[in-house]
């Protein structure tokens, strides 16, 4: 299966020496970012997405990333909509801190004592 990176020239000299994003084999990526709390991302997984909304309002919206590519000034990803098929992209800029106010974060890293934590949190 190919994906849009290979529509998309970026610095993967740049980017791979810095650890920044790195295509690795079986239609996965390594992105280091504080917007993705999964340093490795695969194609066709489900993510949850953590929207930081005005007046302090988180959403949770869970999501299947369908494709992703790097064009050399911000990093896209393609994702779904799980609830209701609605496809989108999310995209931060590269050497921009605190640029994303979403978060993809995969619950399948989480130690028992995060899950607590989120339990508490949110009341489910």
């Amino acid at each position: 299966m190919k994906n849009l990176q290979q529509y998309y020239r970026y610095d993967s000299t740049l980017l791979g020496l810095d650890g920044i994003y790195i295509p690795l084999p079986n239609n996965s990526f390594y992105i280091d970012t504080s917007c993705i709390q999964p340093k490795k991302l695969i194609i066709g997984k489900t993510y949850y997405i953590r929207w930081e909304l005005p007046n302090e309002i988180i959403e949770i919206q869970v999501v299947k990333l369908l494709d992703m590519y790097c064009d050399n000034v911000r990093i896209n990803l393609d994702v779904e909509d799980v609830a209701n098929h609605k496809k989108f992209t999310i995209n931060f800029n590269l050497g921009v801190i605190n640029d994303c106010p979403w978060k993809l974060i995969d619950l399948t890293q989480f130690t028992d004592g995060d899950l607590f934590e989120i339990e508490e949190f949110c009341g489910c």
